[in-house]
């Protein structure tokens, strides 16, 4: 490090301190600025409203959590079909294997069994969101009923935000596949 550098940042270093031990105050920061941001940042994360569909801060906070959720990773992953276990390759995404079992569901392929991969994914939705925060993953087929909840019993509330991705059917026929995470703040305001 050059030596005028360092002196110069020691002597602002001395004045800050000094102006700090002196009137217990940052001299480049003024409390009154420090309790805006505060109150303003408050003001943003707690953002709604009145339409079902909760815009702006809320909206990209249900899409970030989407793109988290969807792009973790798990090993081990597996489901069941006609009682015969289906294991999948380590590393499948979350949305990997939500797409495969909405493209499963919506054809009617046996009797399939998703509860225990259902129950990680759930696992990890859950520690993804904010606390004060409740969401539904819902899977289906374009203009079809959901075919895949996680959690497995929820309401969707009067007002939420929501993130929803189409892809192409995996077999290359029939219906796109519509993934979706609903976000609202709980208890609803």
């Amino acid at each position: 490090m050059r030596a005028d550098y360092k002196a110069n940042y020691d002597r602002i270093a001395k004045d800050h301190v000094a102006h700090w031990r002196k009137t217990g105050e940052n001299p480049f920061q003024r409390h009154e600025h420090v309790e805006a941001l505060v109150a303003s940042t408050l003001a943003l994360s707690m953002a709604g409203g009145p339409s079902p569909v909760l815009g702006g801060d809320s909206a990209r906070y249900a899409e970030d959590t989407r793109v988290a959720l969807f792009r973790s990773t798990l090993d081990g992953l597996a489901f069941v079909q006609n009682g015969a276990a289906v294991l999948l390759p380590n590393g499948t995404t979350v949305e990997g294997f939500l797409r495969l079992q909405v493209h499963l569901v919506s054809r009617n392929v046996g009797m399939l069994d998703f509860d225990a991969a259902n129950d990680r994914i759930t696992e990890i939705a859950t520690t993804l969101l904010r606390p004060g925060w409740s969401y539904s993953v819902v899977g289906r087929v374009t203009d079809g009923p959901g075919v895949t909840h996680l959690p497995e019993v929820v309401v969707l509330p009067e007002t939420y935000a929501a993130s929803s991705w189409s892809y192409p059917p995996l077999d290359g026929s029939g219906p796109d596949t519509v993934l979706s995470l609903f976000a609202w703040l709980s208890p609803r305001r």
